[in-house]
């Protein structure tokens, strides 16, 4: 194994991590009363809640009404968006702009979306109440 080439990958990896905490903080600067994260994204940004490729269930713009929405909604949406990856995760890191959130949510490791919609309401609902005091 190339352990260079590894090392150079995490290198990458942690300073495009540094480069998105560095952002956050100017981001929280700019964005006055209401943190960031908790403010309403783009119309062309909105997150689809799906159970398959045609039904929407959901269209969210906020953090706090994805995590209502996962609280709500059928398993067959949980597995849907994490079958391949975590669109969860993508859009909270890239829509809403929450890295470390979004990285969070994207290293759960479950299957079953039972157990994946309770980590990821915990993360959430935690993640949430921390930025509401900021």
């Amino acid at each position: 194994m190339n352990t260079k080439k590894f090392q150079s990958k995490k290198d990458e990896h942690k300073k495009f991590n540094e480069y998105g905490e560095i952002m956050n903080r100017v981001n929280e600067k700019k964005s006055g009363g209401r943190h960031l994260y908790l403010r309403r994204v783009k119309d062309e940004h909105s997150f689809k809640l799906k159970t398959d490729h045609s039904e929407i269930i959901a269209e969210i713009l906020f953090l706090e009404d994805l995590h209502k929405a996962i609280q709500e909604a059928p398993p067959e949406a949980i597995a849907f968006h994490t079958k391949r990856g975590n669109d969860f995760a993508e859009w909270i890191s890239y829509a809403v702009g929450d890295w470390w959130l979004g990285s969070q949510i994207g290293a759960i490791k479950e299957t079953d979306p039972e157990k994946v919609r309770a980590e990821m309401l915990k993360l959430m609902g935690e993640r949430i109440s921390r930025l509401r005091l900021i």
